[in-house]
């Protein structure tokens, strides 16, 4: 038998003839089932991630920071989260451990995990600004720690006390004698002292001296 290498049998035309009409048409037909419904899982994911969306926006600014000060308080055994005035879902906390006492910026639009499933992942949000060893140089054995206390504009008002020390019922922390501030807008933060105007110590007063005659 001659073989013909450089020519086109009968045989192989009919089987590019067969493979043309049958076979190709059904692999054709295979691949676009297979293309439609990859297509439709993909659709399908990116409504259900967009109703997740959704549902995260809905909530209001206060839900949010209701919602965010309990999780916090309850894994990372925070005492008060703060809100920061004036900018929507920023918030800031103190944590005090054995390196010292952080004090941190949470940034909602930081939390990519809350912003696709409405979950905190705290450490995603969070930056540290400010730390300070307050025991360093402390020969007792008595340990202190730093507490929030609010904001006055854009400073962020804090001060230092024991570790182990209760707050009083109605005492108002704004009148403690060692306050102290970090300005959280400026470009470099440094803790500096921080002194109520009359204004604002005759309203704390007050408000203490009411707190009071109501127990």
């Amino acid at each position: 038998m001659n073989i013909k290498w450089n020519e086109y049998t009968w045989y192989s035309k009919f089987a590019a003839i067969i493979f043309f009409i049958s076979v190709l048409p059904m692999w054709t037909f295979y691949l676009g089932i297979q293309y439609g419904e990859i297509r439709t899982l993909s659709e399908q994911a990116g409504k259900f991630e967009l109703v997740l969306t959704n549902v995260v926006h809905k909530q209001s600014d206060e839900e949010i920071a209701k919602r965010f000060a309990s999780t916090i308080k309850k894994t990372w055994f925070v005492d008060e989260v703060f809100t920061s005035p004036g900018l929507n879902n920023i918030f800031f906390y103190i944590t005090n451990d054995g390196s010292g006492s952080h004090v941190w910026k949470y940034d909602v639009s930081k939390d990519l995990t809350f912003t696709k499933t409405g979950k905190f992942d705290v450490p995603m949000g969070s930056a540290q600004i400010f730390i300070e060893d307050l025991n360093i140089k402390n020969s007792t054995k008595t340990v202190y720690e730093l507490r929030g206390v609010g904001f006055d504009g854009t400073k962020f008002v804090f001060y230092k006390t024991t570790q182990n020390s209760a707050p009083v019922p109605c005492d108002n922390f704004w009148l403690n004698s060692n306050l102290q501030y970090i300005d959280v807008a400026g470009q470099s933060i440094i803790k500096k002292e921080f002194v109520l105007n009359k204004e604002q110590k005759s309203m704390f007063q007050e408000k203490q001296s009411a707190c009071r005659k109501a127990l």
